[in-house]
């Protein structure tokens, strides 16, 4: 099981230099059955960073719904937090 992180989808679909090396490692964790997590707060992370590109000039707000759709293809199962003390416990 890997937990994946935001920033991982937004350098896969922002058009970051490191989106090829992301791209082969979502493939090699798809690949090798490797089941994929996040928590759902990581959606919430990604609009903002995608927002912040946005404001910045470096991503195209026409291209935000492509690569909304791009990250809601990939096999990742969000969890909502049940349990504070888990991700705590993990320090």
């Amino acid at each position: 099981m890997v937990v994946v992180d935001a920033n991982l989808f937004v350098a896969l679909v922002s058009g970051d230099s490191r989106a090829g090396q992301v791209l082969q490692q979502f493939i090699q964790w798809i690949d090798h059955d490797v089941e994929l997590h996040a928590p759902t707060l990581a959606q919430y992370e990604i609009a903002n960073a995608l927002t912040r590109l946005v404001v910045a000039g470096a991503f195209q707000f026409a291209k935000v719904e492509a690569a909304w759709n791009d990250i809601s293809m990939l096999p990742v199962a969000y969890h909502a937090l049940e349990n504070a003390k888990r991700p705590v416990e993990s320090r």
